[in-house]
């Protein structure tokens, strides 16, 4: 199993293409926590409070902790290889 956590806002449609690229793929992708695009391949968003959702804080820290992911200190570098 290969755990995949997406950081940055992309399309449905991306999304699926890269669950279907292997089975062994598990993708953590939560939109609704992440902030809003302001245009085309925004990947900054617009300014988010998180701490004014009820539960997102606790959800984004539930993704990060769960046993056999990444530590949460770490930094992550995508692959151009999917």
């Amino acid at each position: 199993m290969v755990k995949v956590l997406i950081c940055s806002y992309l399309e449905p449609e991306l999304i699926e293409r890269i669950r279907a690229v292997d089975s062994r793929l598990s993708v953590y992708y939560e939109p609704e926590l992440l902030p809003k695009p302001r245009y085309r391949a925004d990947h900054v968003g617009a300014p988010l409070e998180r701490s004014r959702r009820p539960g997102a804080q606790a959800r984004c820290g539930g993704i990060r902790s769960r046993k056999g992911t990444w530590p949460a200190t770490s930094r992550v570098r995508a692959s151009s290889t999917v």
